[in-house]
């Protein structure tokens, strides 16, 4: 049982591309962000993925805490001085009436500002003790006394208030919450007739479904409302937001697979920043655009956009963004494999961070270049990255305190490192930084990412084979992501459950469980979750020996990618492939063989032009492998010597490991002996130096 456990992992371990640079989070830049929370995906990010290029100045005007001078004069009771009055005649007496509610009001001030200090700090309880003043404001601004005296302002401030509660409880992940006082606050919006309010709350509501809750179909029906307003407004002000809006549609429309409502979304948003002169933005969204070529598979394109987006900033002389825009180019070379132009890149940008002394940049560019010497196993370049990352990090905390927003980084920079360990095979300092991250998570009372950090730990723990402590971790992560309602969270974890089903040998436990993520998966509409389950299903029906049903799921998984990502069209049909390879080869169906064949020649052509060097290492070593079992030696030993060639050429430590492996298998039954011999001991002493410099990494089923 444990024998068909591991051979589901070696799988995987043909499929680095998809797991390295492929299955990436989308949102490392809004991952611990104030105003919306964490993304709720569960896997590790493989690859540092920059920040999206997306700015948000429109719902800026929403105020994150309520002004502390909130009084009389605020609600417009003050009248305009002239220049002929005296200052201490500049304020009429007030009538009765508003005598009367002045010290409601003035009590309204004081919680106001005592709510302001308490949501500074970082603790979850300081943010709850925050809220629970809030409410109190809130309750003055409804007392019918001060509605009948100031019925506008009353309105007006009420919203201001389920505003910054609606933050908060963002802040927290209490999304629905959330989106209940955001949902009051429209509701306000609209009876005051105040159209572009109305459309920024659309907006704040479309932003939680989207960036939080990944719901991006109810975020683009908000968003598309939301636009609507303000493009019939006549109000000059309407137009800067209508971009925002667009960029934001554009970024949703990608991740729905709508290609070309994507780039048109950009396009519209890119033609509106050059007619008002605001090229800083209209190079974000060119760099938008590139987004979508990236999701799409078209890295090519990727870079042109980015290029024109480069050559604004520089126009500009917009050293930050400069830095940005190359580190969008950097990732682009990095999901290609072409790790020495990744690194050129990142270092380029690391000097402008330098220049511009912009510390936490520098913090998130080290790691990445840290990561990259990871890829490449080459682990004493690696650490150094990472500890000057870490020694920076400590210069920052010492300069900032112990404030929720410097907390909050630390805990993304934790994980990332905790991912270039990973990377390195180093499992034992993976779950050091992983537990470090998940105490300030507990401490900051932020759930969902305590959570996921647990069920990393879980998946660390079921790489070093403590099927225990996994099992333990993976229960305490589902109960609190039950507890938060957060399902996709829990599909995930249900995947981590599955792998120690899988490992004990049972089967149709593990199909129960991944067919329940699965469910989950489709009622969120997350393509990619989806696939991922899918390919574990795939996996679990051909350890089974079950074939014909591994090749259904997998063009299942080929038919999502194909619209809705693409860039991972080429691991589908390896997958594909290689499903027919375990029926050829259990079978002795040649026809199988030849049917994979098929299938890995297309997945081939489709990365030939642009795939990650990767994963083309991968389809010619797989491709080896096929031709041995058909006996035809000599090609499977000129396809296994081109994986061979392309994994040297761009230093894939492991991928040259399993070609030489394949070289050697292909070379025995062939009769050359020799040939057979020294490709096993190149392995062997390659292997040797993975496990010395601890890159010689175990694959993880939850990638």
């Amino acid at each position: 049982m444990k024998k068909s456990a591991k051979s589901q992992r070696t799988f995987w371990c043909l499929l680095p591309s998809f797991t390295r640079y492929s299955l990436i989070l989308l949102l490392s830049g809004v991952f611990l962000s104030e105003s919306v929370g964490a993304t709720p995906e569960r896997r590790l990010q493989i690859a540092q993925q920059p920040k999206q290029a997306y700015s948000d100045s429109f719902s800026e005007n929403i105020p994150g805490k309520v002004p502390a001078s909130v009084n009389i004069t605020s609600l417009r009771l003050q009248i305009a001085q002239s220049p002929a009055t005296k200052p201490q005649n500049t304020k009429p007496a007030l009538s009765p009436e508003e005598a009367k509610i002045k010290p409601l009001i003035d009590k309204a001030t004081q919680l106001s500002g005592e709510a302001n200090e308490l949501k500074q700090q970082p603790s979850a309880a300081s943010q709850r003790q925050a809220i629970t003043k809030y409410e109190e404001v809130l309750k003055i601004w409804r007392l019918p006394e001060i509605r009948a005296v100031i019925p506008q302002e009353a309105r007006s401030n009420e919203a201001i208030i389920l505003n910054v509660i609606a933050n908060t409880y963002s802040t927290l992940n209490e999304n629905t919450k959330a989106l209940g006082y955001l949902e009051q606050a429209l509701a306000i919006s609209r009876e005051l007739k105040d159209r572009l309010e109305e459309a920024r709350m659309l907006f704040q509501i479309g932003k939680i479904y989207g960036i939080n809750l990944t719901e991006y179909t109810k975020a683009v029906g908000y968003l598309e409302q939301g636009l609507a307003i303000l493009r019939e407004s006549k109000e000059p002000k309407a137009r800067s937001p209508q971009g925002e809006m667009l960029i934001l549609l554009g970024w949703f429309y990608k991740e729905l697979g709508e290609k070309q409502k994507a780039i048109d979304a950009y396009n519209q948003a890119q033609s509106l920043y050059h007619a008002e002169n605001q090229s800083k933005e209209e190079a974000q969204a060119l760099s938008g655009i590139g987004e979508v070529y990236r999701k799409f598979g078209e890295p090519k394109k990727e870079l042109e956009y980015l290029d024109k987006a480069l050559a604004i900033h520089k126009a500009n002389n917009d050293l930050p963004e400069q830095a940005t825009t190359l580190t969008f180019i950097a990732f682009n070379y990095l999901n290609l494999g072409k790790t020495e132009k990744a690194l050129d890149y990142y270092q380029q940008a690391l000097e402008i961070y330098r220049q511009t002394k912009d510390l936490p940049e520098q913090v998130q560019t080290l790691i990445n270049i840290g990561f990259v010497y990871g890829t490449r196993g080459n682990r004493p370049s690696a650490e150094k990255y990472i500890q000057q990352a870490l020694e920076l990090q400590k210069t920052i905390q010492s300069q900032l305190g112990q404030n929720a927003k410097s907390q909050e980084n630390q805990i993304l920079i934790l994980q990332q490192i905790a991912t270039s360990y990973f990377t390195l095979g180093d499992i034992q300092l993976q779950i050091v930084y992983l537990k470090q991250a998940q105490t300030i998570a507990h401490k900051l009372g932020r759930t969902q990412d305590e959570a996921k950090l647990i069920s990393n730990i879980g998946e660390a723990y079921y790489n070093l084979g403590e099927t225990q402590k996994a099992k333990d971790n993976f229960t305490q992560a589902l109960k609190l992501q039950h507890d938060i309602k957060d399902s996709e969270g829990e599909a995930n974890t249900l995947q981590g459950f599955a792998s120690i089903h899988i490992e004990s040998g049972e089967f149709q436990q593990a199909l129960d469980t991944l067919k329940q993520a699965l469910e989950i998966s489709k009622q969120k509409q997350n393509s990619g979750l989806q696939g991922s389950i899918l390919f574990h299903i795939s996996n679990l029906y051909r350890d089974l020996g079950d074939y014909e049903s591994s090749i259904k799921k997998s063009k299942e998984i080929l038919a999502i990618y194909q619209k809705s990502d693409p860039s991972l069209v080429g691991a589908a049909l390896l997958s594909i492939g290689t499903a027919y390879v375990g029926s050829c080869s259990s079978q002795q169906k040649r026809e199988d063989c030849h049917q994979a064949l098929c299938y890995y020649k297309q997945a081939l052509e489709y990365v030939s032009e642009e795939g990650s060097v990767s994963t083309k290492a991968n389809i010619l070593g797989a491709t080896a492998k096929v031709y041995e079992l058909l006996e035809d030696y000599q090609q499977a030993i000129t396809n296994a010597k081109q994986a061979l060639e392309l994994s040297r050429k761009y230093s894939l430590k492991n991928s040259e490991k399993t070609a030489l492996a394949y070289l050697s298998a292909a070379y025995e039954p062939a009769g050359d002996y020799q040939n057979a011999l020294d490709a096993s001991k190149q392995n062997l002493s390659l292997s040797q130096q993975l496990v010395q410099h601890g890159v010689n990494k175990p694959p993880i089923l939850n990638q």
